[in-house]
């Protein structure tokens, strides 16, 4: 006989407290009828169930040092037949080793505990001259504490074998570090004069807390080192604070003992080794610069490593950035120096070409010399005061007094004088009238007192013109008259037109033409137009007194009357 089972307790649980009758109702542990042997030893539980069809999951069992667990595990179909129904299961937990076992067996539904039922179970030695037998000297230690057993086997020429978390021995009663939390079997086998056996323990380990104060360091001449732990603990350092934060900003070493909620503890240390000197680093004074244009930067200490907030890696810089800039600088032996220089950008005064008002033949233009300083005008110049002839789009490059360069351009318009050409001199020969046509509109003024762009001469000398043109401009021209002398005289006049006056067709007589130009009184240009058959269409000009011109008549001017 292996021992014998008693009842000890039935206790029904649901929802976290004691019910009359739970859906699953473990009520009793029974001690088996037939002898047990000592390589199957048998418990039956028994029970009730509020249903008839809940289906049964398999049964499982599991040993904790002195205590077997028996699972119980029904599950409920989708239809429920609500009848109170009993039920009875006999468990094969196998070989048990020698000791007194207290059995709880617990009923589920569902996953859920429900209720459970305890009993003792003393078990008989297999092997009656190796009976295994030890306990730990605490069944619960912390992480890397040192375990002790206490084997209290018996029989005769005893060996042992032990499976341990972190190996093997074949000591008596040996000892060993815990490992990192957890549960882990210990087992220790027995062997005598004619067999042996096991017996297997479980050890509960505890983690301990988290302390890691990092590695030994230096710190930056003036500051500290600040040491934090994770909260919820209870702290000793060596300084004597109790508080999960710290600090050390000596040559020398701080240390902490953490206790967790367990009990279990940890050390750890941190030694402050060097204090070291801070790399000089000086941008200067605040610098001013012109919008677009780099402002040069030395971090100076040749030889280090550099970080600007630009991103460049230089130890000199140009910027266009305005605001703050700072650098960082490294260098081994040394903490990082850091330093920054406010950057303040002036406000550009433009450049403003300056000008008179309009005039002819040219024009003056230039730049204030009391707020600018030329760089350099359209033509390379640099004096603060250029001539242009002609109308254009004029610029220049100056600096205002902080040096700020801008450009500016003007469109300066400049109006031309009216070329004035009444020709060659010319003969007067006989009655002839010749007539003189400057082809411009504007105001004329004759040496005559005549007004207009046409005057009839009839008289030797010399005749002038003054002429205005719409923007005041004004060239004159002067035309000598000689009598008409011997036949080469005579035959200067080579053209003439028929019928003058004429209604629609102008027949030019003399040489052939190829194109004319024809002016009205005000000198106004109104046809121009090629000749056919040496004749040109005037139906579509109004009646008036009209002045012909052609580069084929030389300086000869012909006049009509158009009806």
């Amino acid at each position: 006989m292996r021992g014998f089972i008693a009842l000890l307790c039935v206790c029904s649980l649901y929802a976290g407290g004691v019910i009359a009758q739970p859906a699953v109702d473990v009520w009793q542990v029974v001690p088996p009828s037939n002898p047990m042997n000592c390589t199957s030893t048998t418990v039956t539980i028994t029970g009730w169930n509020d249903a008839g069809n809940y289906i049964l999951q398999p049964i499982t069992h599991s040993i904790v040092n002195d205590t077997i667990f028996v699972e119980i595990k029904y599950i409920s179909p989708q239809i429920v037949l609500g009848v109170l129904t009993s039920w009875s299961h006999t468990v094969v937990l196998g070989n048990i080793p020698y000791g007194n076992y207290t059995v709880k067996a617990r009923g589920y539904l569902g996953g859920s505990y429900l209720s459970y039922a305890t009993g003792w179970l003393p078990v008989g030695a297999c092997c009656p001259s190796s009976i295994p037998q030890f306990f730990f000297t605490e069944d619960t230690v912390c992480a890397g504490d040192l375990v002790s057993v206490n084997n209290t086997s018996t029989g005769s020429n005893l060996t042992y074998a032990w499976d341990l978390p972190n190996g093997t021995s074949t000591a008596q009663s040996p000892t060993f570090t815990a490992p990192e939390g957890g549960t882990y079997n210990v087992t220790l086998t027995v062997t005598g004069d004619s067999c042996s056996d096991s017996i297997v323990r479980v050890l509960e380990v505890l983690d301990q807390p988290n302390v890691n104060l990092g590695p030994d360091t230096t710190i930056c001449d003036g500051d500290s080192l600040s040491l934090f732990l994770p909260g919820g603990n209870t702290y000793l350092w060596s300084d004597g604070n109790t508080t999960n934060t710290n600090s050390i900003n000596a040559i020398g070493a701080l240390s902490v003992t953490v206790t967790n909620g367990d009990g279990c503890m940890r050390s750890d240390t941190v030694a402050l080794t060097g204090v070291l000197d801070v790399v000089e680093v000086d941008l200067g004074p605040a610098k001013f610069g012109c919008p677009g244009k780099g402002v040069n930067l030395n971090a100076g200490t040749a030889g280090s490593t550099y970080l600007w907030s630009t991103g460049d890696t230089t130890q000199t810089i140009s910027t266009t950035s305005s605001g703050n800039i700072s650098v960082t600088v490294s260098e081994a032996g040394y903490c990082d120096g850091v330093d920054q220089v406010s950057i303040t950008r002036h406000v550009i005064v433009p450049a403003e070409i300056l000008m008179k008002g309009d005039s002819c033949g040219d024009r003056e233009i230039w730049l204030n010399s009391n707020s600018h300083d030329v760089i350099a005008w359209f033509d390379g110049s640099t004096d603060t005061n250029v001539t242009v002839t002609t109308s254009s789009m004029y610029y220049v490059t100056a600096a205002d007094l902080h040096g700020c360069e801008s450009i500016d351009s003007q469109y300066v318009n400049i109006a031309d004088f009216p070329i004035v050409n009444l020709g060659n001199d010319t003969f007067l020969c006989g009655n002839e009238i010749i007539t003189l046509f400057t082809g411009l509109s504007g105001d004329h003024v004759w040496s005559t007192g005549a007004i207009g762009s046409v005057i009839n001469v009839t008289t030797t000398g010399k005749y002038r013109v003054t002429v205005t043109n719409a923007q005041g401009c004004s060239a004159s021209d002067t035309i000598k008259v000689s009598d008409c002398l011997g036949n080469k005289e005579l035959n200067a006049v080579k053209w003439s037109v028929t019928p003058n006056p004429a209604k629609d067709k102008l027949t030019f007589v003399g040489s052939k033409l190829t194109n004319v130009q024809v002016y009205d009184m005000l000198g106004n240009l109104v046809l121009s137009a090629p000749i056919v058959g040496n004749s040109l269409n005037v139906e579509d000009l109004s009646s008036g007194v009209y002045f012909v011109k052609s580069k084929e008549l030389n300086d000869q001017i012909l006049r009509f009357v158009k009806e």
